[in-house]
């Protein structure tokens, strides 16, 4: 769900059809309420100094991942909502669909099992967390598994092991990051995980700690 800025029309991303435009135009006190919800969950303060926020709201069965931009980076304010379902993921029903093939799929599997490391890499919107959760759920319930994330995603849907170690960093919009990325990677070492999943690498720390 996007909003470019205040006063014009919301659009969507939608799974079957592509992009919508929609005739929903909020006004500005709806758009704050947005935002204190936001600021109130994230603990994190919108200023000139740190114009964006980011964090995630409960909205009945699903998760709602909101970016949240504001004056002078944007001309007044602007946010996009990812909604992240708390149903774990099946990559039966992805087979069925026809977005990954049976052989692809018990490849990644079989890789899984032999605790390979596996790479998702691929454009925003292209199902790369879709797919991490739907492979997740093939984990043995024996593993020790620390998934490590900035923002909650697969954590709301993972349960695939009984053991499993869930911490959360710093967003790299989060004005202090006290709890960076790159250092609990390095800390993971320590904790004896049978396997580990990392929400996303982004910056050259992160890449340089894996």
């Amino acid at each position: 769900i996007y909003l470019d800025d205040v006063g014009k029309t919301v659009y969507i991303e939608h799974a079957d059809y592509g992009r919508l435009p929609t005739n929903i135009k909020p006004r500005e006190r709806e758009v704050s309420a947005l935002l204190s919800a936001l600021r109130r969950n994230s603990g994190q303060e919108l200023s000139l100094s740190n114009p964006s926020i980011k964090g995630d709201l409960s909205f009945y069965n699903s998760i709602l991942r909101v970016s949240f931009d504001s004056f002078p980076l944007v001309n007044y304010f602007s946010f996009d909502i990812r909604k992240l379902s708390k149903e774990s993921k099946n990559l039966f029903s992805l087979v069925q669909s026809g977005t990954i093939d049976k052989v692809t799929a018990s490849f990644l599997v079989n890789l899984l099992r032999i605790r390979a490391n596996i790479s998702i890499v691929g454009e925003p919107g292209s199902g790369k967390t879709t797919l991490l959760a739907s492979i997740l759920n093939f984990v043995p319930k024996n593993w020790r598994v620390i998934i490590l994330e900035d923002v909650p995603e697969i954590s709301y849907s993972f349960s695939g092991s009984n053991f499993c170690l869930k911490l959360f960093t710093d967003p790299f919009e989060s004005k202090t990051r006290v709890r960076k990325k790159s250092e609990e990677i390095v800390k993971l070492l320590h904790r004896n995980p049978t396997y580990v999943v990392l929400g996303e690498l982004q910056y050259e720390d992160h890449f340089k700690s894996l």
